[in-house]
C-alpha cells in the first residue's frame, strides 16, 4: 500500500487545475505534504510527510520528504528513531546543518515533555514501579547516565523534577548537598533520585 494511496484522484485533479506535475513547484510525486494536509488534515500525513512539513526544505538534490525519510530511516514507527539520534549523527546527513539538527532535537524533546505532562496528572507516585513508568519514556532514549531529582509533597504528588547531572555511558556524579538544598527549596516531604 503506497503512502499516497487514496489521494491520487485528488492529486490528479489538483495537477490539472494548477497545470503542474505536482501540487507545489519542486515536488516530485503526486501530492506534497502541505497540500495533502490542507485538503485531508495533518492526521492523514505519514511520519516522513509530517517531518517534511517541519523541515520545510531539503537540498538541491533532494526534497524535504526525501530528507525526512533519510533522517527517520526504515520502519513502520520511524518517528521513534528520531528520539535515538544525537546532534552529531544528524549533522552528518547531507542537508542537515546545526540549525536543522537542533530543530529536530527540540521536536523530540517537545514530544517527550508532552507525553510526560499528560502522564503527570494521572500518576500516583506511591511505589517505585509507578515512578519508573513515569520516567521511562523520557530516559529510555538517553545514551548517558542521568541523575534526576524528584520532589514530592505529603500526599505523594510530584512537586518538581530536575536533571541534576548527565554523566558518561556508565556513571553520573552528583552532590548530596545540592540534592538536599533543592529539596528544601521545593518544600519536599519525600525525594526520589
Amino acid at each position: 500500500m503506497g503512502e499516497n494511496e487514496g489521494y491520487e484522484e485528488y492529486a490528479e485533479s489538483d495537477r490539472k487545475k494548477r497545470g503542474k506535475r505536482s501540487g507545489r513547484s519542486g515536488w516530485k510525486g503526486c501530492l506534497d505534504p502541505q497540500t495533502k494536509a490542507e485538503h485531508f488534515g495533518v492526521q492523514a500525513l505519514t511520519d516522513p510527510e509530517l517531518l517534511a512539513l517541519v523541515l520545510r526544505g531539503g537540498t538541491k538534490n533532494k526534497s524535504s520528504l526525501e530528507l525526512s525519510r533519510e533522517i527517520l530511516g526504515p520502519g513502520r514507527h520511524a518517528l521513534v528513531n528520531l528520539m535515538e539520534k544525537d546532534k552529531e549523527e544528524l549533522v552528518r546527513l547531507e542537508g542537515v546543518g546545526e540549525a536543522k539538527a537542533y530543530l529536530l532535537l527540540a521536536l523530540a524533546e517537545i514530544s517527550i515533555r508532552i507525553a510526560a505532562q499528560k502522564k503527570r496528572g494521572a500518576f500516583c507516585f506511591d511505589n517505585s514501579g509507578s515512578i519508573a513508568e513515569y520516567f521511562m519514556e523520557r530516559l529510555r532514549h538517553q545514551q548517558k547516565e542521568c541523575v534526576v531529582l524528584c520532589c514530592f509533597d505529603v500526599r505523594g504528588s510530584l512537586l518538581s523534577e530536575e536533571v541534576l547531572s548527565v554523566g558518561s555511558e556508565h556513571r553520573a556524579l552528583f552532590s548530596i548537598r545540592e540534592i538536599m538544598k533543592k529539596a528544601l527549596m521545593q518544600g519536599a516531604m519525600y525525594i526520589v533520585i
